[in-house]
């Protein structure tokens, strides 16, 4: 019924508030993707989270969320620990959550924890998905069907000039126990972490202004977890690779 006097916004505020609260009185498990992240000088971590349609991308909700610092700087590493990868933006996350409402910043998400084998499921499942799709486009075993020198000398080396894995791979080269002698050429890139696809393509790309030069591509980067090499799982990046 529609009210018969007005009311302040506060009042109005308060309400909604009351209701909210009323009804998400306990703590729930919410599943979202990671949209921003920002950690404050205090040690709090600001939040933005987001539903997204798995079909066309299309967003369908957002909300604030925040993790004190108390709660912050156990749930951080504890994730980290489990899973080898850092709470970024894009990751899907799995959060024990209070739903919390102020009357001047309106509809928060307090975190209270994390489950880390969500994002671990996740991450597994989107990797199966672009083998799926790569199989069905016919690219997965593209660069098998690629002539290959009997001896590659010219390599093409996409890593990290301070990489392990690239130093390991230069000191077995050059000691090889037959003499060869190769040519190598270093395209550096970002070889872990979200900024890695786009960094390897643009490496795959400059390779590809020089294919005449080269007899192989060699992509290199040192050892670690297998959430550490989850940014080869990239749909794009995988077409790329299998090109060469």
């Amino acid at each position: 019924m529609e009210e018969t006097r007005p009311i302040g916004l506060l009042a109005l505020q308060s309400r909604v508030k009351q209701a909210l609260e009323d009804a998400f009185f306990e703590t729930l498990w919410l599943q979202a993707e990671i949209s921003e992240l920002k950690q404050n000088p205090s040690g709090h971590c600001y939040l933005t989270l987001v539903e997204k349609d798995p079909r066309s991308n299309a967003l369908l909700a957002r909300a604030s969320a925040i993790d004190w610092a108390s709660t912050w700087r156990m749930v951080r590493p504890y994730f980290e620990k489990q899973t080898g990868r850092r709470l970024e933006p894009g990751l899907s996350v799995l959060v024990r959550v209070q739903v919390s409402y102020s009357a001047v910043y309106g509809l928060s998400l307090v975190i209270y924890d994390i489950d880390p084998s969500f994002t671990v499921g996740e991450l597994e499942l989107a990797r199966r998905r672009t083998i799926a799709r790569l199989e069905a486009e016919g690219m997965f075993n593209m660069n098998a069907q690629l002539p290959l020198a009997p001896l590659p000398r010219r390599l093409a080396v996409i890593s990290s000039a301070t990489a392990a894995g690239y130093r390991d791979f230069r000191r077995h080269l050059d000691g090889n126990e037959f003499g060869f002698r190769f040519r190598t050429q270093l395209f550096q890139a970002v070889m872990q972490g979200k900024e890695a696809p786009a960094s390897i393509i643009a490496a795959l790309d400059a390779v590809a202004a020089r294919a005449g030069e080269f007899d192989a591509v060699l992509i290199l980067r040192g050892g670690g977890g297998a959430m550490d090499l989850v940014c080869f799982d990239d749909y794009e990046l995988a077409v790329n690779v299998a090109q060469f």
